[in-house]
């Protein structure tokens, strides 16, 4: 990838010193929608930094449930991979490509040797910690206080806005998971939804047919 285009895409970023560091040490790779780039208790090689595309995170219990807790958009990494390696433990959550992805892979040494010295480098770190927090803060709101009606749709609402798009490609086990309840629940809500004319659903696919 040329400096130019790396440079754009890393617009959170204001050091040119440290775009060009990540561009001579990290590593471009894209991944299809459906993969798993980490899983829970896995050891981090690298630090992610997303160029095109999505990724989300998401957290499990004992049982396998889980819980989807961010995405990771252009620009941004994720901070609990950046927690784990500065503490050298193993991953808390795991990441999926949500929608094909191109990323910059940083060697975990890099950042622990050259990047931890750059200003800019902490204050996207920090920037990142408030948003995600927020972020939580959010899905806390959303399980304690709201319904499960209302919750799926707001992932509609805001899938639909991230990929610029009215059709959502997922499953219903898929929003089930990303909502923490039961396949079965959301065939009922989406059933109901495609009843009063708000949405359309296919195999895997469903088709917002007025804004929400």
């Amino acid at each position: 990838m040329d400096t130019t285009t790396l440079f754009q895409q890393l617009d959170r970023l204001h050091d040119r010193a440290l775009k060009e560091l990540l561009l001579k040490t990290g590593i471009v790779k894209n991944f299809d929608a459906g993969e798993e780039l980490l899983r829970t208790g896995q050891y981090i090689k690298f630090v992610p930094i997303v160029l095109k595309g999505s990724l989300k995170v998401l957290r499990e219990d004992d049982s396998g449930r889980e819980i989807l807790l961010y995405f990771i958009r252009p620009g941004e990494s994720c901070i609990m991979t950046l927690f784990a390696i500065r503490q050298n433990s193993p991953s808390l959550i795991k990441a999926i490509v949500d929608e094909s992805v191109e990323l910059l892979l940083v060697p975990v040494e890099i950042v622990h040797r050259d990047l931890v010295h750059h200003r800019d480098w902490l204050d996207f770190t920090f920037a990142l910690f408030q948003q995600r927090y927020e972020e939580l803060l959010d899905i806390v709101n959303d399980i304690a206080f709201n319904r499960v009606d209302e919750r799926l749709l707001d992932l509609l609402r805001n899938r639909s806005r991230q990929n610029k798009s009215r059709e959502i490609v997922a499953t219903h086990q898929q929003i089930a998971d990303d909502l923490g309840t039961a396949r079965e629940v959301i065939t009922r809500l989406l059933k109901k939804l495609e009843t009063e004319g708000i949405i359309e659903t296919g195999r895997g696919r469903i088709r917002l047919l007025r804004d929400l």
